[in-house]
């Protein structure tokens, strides 16, 4: 518990108390946190998000709300139960490979490094091979907020998370609020009917499993992927076949493009890019 640090200014029994109290309060969290597997319920009073708005930077226009980064508070007892969940739902995912090798999001021993490694990697390799590549950056808008619950559970129960597990994650998922607080004012709460709760240690593994499925799609049109979280780069050569790779390139976008509507999640198309490293075919531009 220790380990855990920021709660919401409307816990009841804010962090720096169990902390301090460890000794005698950590066994009745304990029973708590047991009840709530037992009963595969996340109590109501766990799932309400106090939303402080910070400036990204201390000399932006504060009359621009795009300038503000919402922080979500969440009480202490919330945060002890998903920690331990999420440790038992990252175990059961890598100990049965289901989560792809190309992502390297918020997964132990991976990072932006080593994602950002195997993408260099993979082109300066086709460029030692007197290969031109193309890099496609895509860019999702907001995606941790748009995530699909029934989706969601649909991909956790085909990764063979069932019955209990499903049920409370479904139960943690449900009927969420939240409301915005600047001080002296605050906002009345709000229904969250989509979305990984912002805040929590375990919504960054469940944004895993919802876009696991992303890299199969990628590799059926040829096109090799690197991910981390939702941030993604798909590489492809284009030397040996440019015609066919061109194809492959616009027929895997547009399946891509499909799945991301089916999904439920933004694909940028102003903030997607397409970078050409190495030299350019000459039949690339021909149509």
């Amino acid at each position: 518990m220790n380990s855990i640090h920021s709660g919401s200014p409307s816990d009841p029994c804010p962090h720096q108390v169990h902390n301090k109290a460890d000794s005698t309060i950590a066994p009745q969290l304990r029973k708590v946190i047991n009840l709530s597997f037992e009963t595969v319920t996340f109590l109501d009073s766990w799932k309400h998000a106090e939303i402080h708005a910070l400036l990204k930077k201390p000399k932006a226009d504060p009359n621009d709300l795009k300038n503000f980064h919402p922080i979500s508070l969440l009480p202490f007892p919330a945060k002890v139960i998903k920690k331990i969940v999420n440790a038992q739902l990252t175990h059961h995912l890598e100990d049965n490979s289901i989560l792809d090798p190309s992502q390297s999001g918020f997964r132990r021993n991976h990072s932006t490094e080593t994602g950002l490694l195997a993408a260099t990697d993979g082109i300066r390799q086709q460029m030692d091979n007197n290969e031109t590549s193309a890099l496609i950056l895509l860019d999702l808008s907001a995606a941790f907020n748009t995530v699909c619950h029934r989706t969601l559970l649909t991909r956790l129960h085909e990764a063979g998370i069932q019955e209990k597990a499903l049920n409370w994650i479904s139960s943690f998922l449900s009927g969420r609020t939240q409301r915005v607080r600047l001080p002296p004012f605050r906002s009345e709460a709000t229904n969250i009917i989509c979305c990984v709760p912002q805040g929590s240690s375990l919504s960054p593994t469940l944004f895993n499993v919802y876009m696991a499925p992303l890299a199969q799609l990628a590799r059926q049109h040829n096109l090799n992927i690197l991910s981390y979280a939702d941030d993604t780069q798909l590489i492809r050569s284009l030397t040996k076949d440019p015609h066919t790779a061109k194809a492959n390139l616009h027929e895997g976008m547009k399946s891509i493009a499909e799945w991301m509507r089916n999904s439920r999640l933004k694909l940028n198309s102003d903030k997607t890019e397409v970078l050409i490293l190495g030299r350019t075919p000459s039949t690339w531009d021909d149509s």
